[in-house]
Formats: C-alpha cells, structure tokens, sequence
C-alpha cells in the first residue's frame, strides 16, 4: 500500500497546477486510489465487520490527512480538504456514522 509521500510525489504536481485552473481531476484521481486501496486493505484483512470496514475507513483518513498536510507544507497553500475520506464515506454510507463514535 502506497504511503502519504508517494501519494503526494504521485499527484501533488498535478493536483496544485489544476488548482489554479479550478480543475480537481488529478484529486479525484488520488481519491479513487485511496477508495481501491481500501477495499483492497478490506480484502486482504478478510474483512466481514462493518466496525473493520469503518476501521480501514479511519486509517486510510490518517493517511489522506497525512497527504494535505505535506501538500500544504510543499506548496504552501491548501488545497485538499482534511478529513476528505471520512467525509466522503459520512455521505455515502451514513450508517457508518454509529460506529466512529462508539
């Protein structure tokens, strides 16, 4: 699985000069990497639990967090939105929404 630096060498060129196009495509393109990597965390951990889906869910945030930290520190500005992951997922599947609190 790929780590917050190779994802930010991978895109963060990308995703900072579409930013001053008001594009977000290379963004979304690492977001689809962080979702498919999920799911194969989920895959290899045999994962049957809602509770170990919203745990992956949690590590893979740690590490997009990890990503628009580094990003603003390399470019100075920011551009990622924190807690992208978990937001995405809060939207998606509400039901998860039980088991980040207990």
């Amino acid at each position: 699985m790929a780590k917050a630096r190779e994802y930010l060498a991978k895109y963060g060129d990308a995703i900072f000069r579409e930013a001053e196009e008001e594009k977000n495509d290379a963004a979304v393109e690492m977001f689809k990497e962080f979702a498919s990597e999920a799911r194969k965390i989920c895959e290899m951990r045999h994962v049957k639990l809602d509770r170990s889906v919203v745990a992956v869910i949690l590590e893979q945030n740690r590490k997009w967090n990890a990503v628009v930290r580094l990003f603003a520190e390399k470019y100075g500005v920011d551009i990622l939105k924190r807690d992208g992951v978990i937001s995405y997922f809060r939207k998606e599947i509400p039901e998860i929404e039980r088991y980040l609190h207990g």
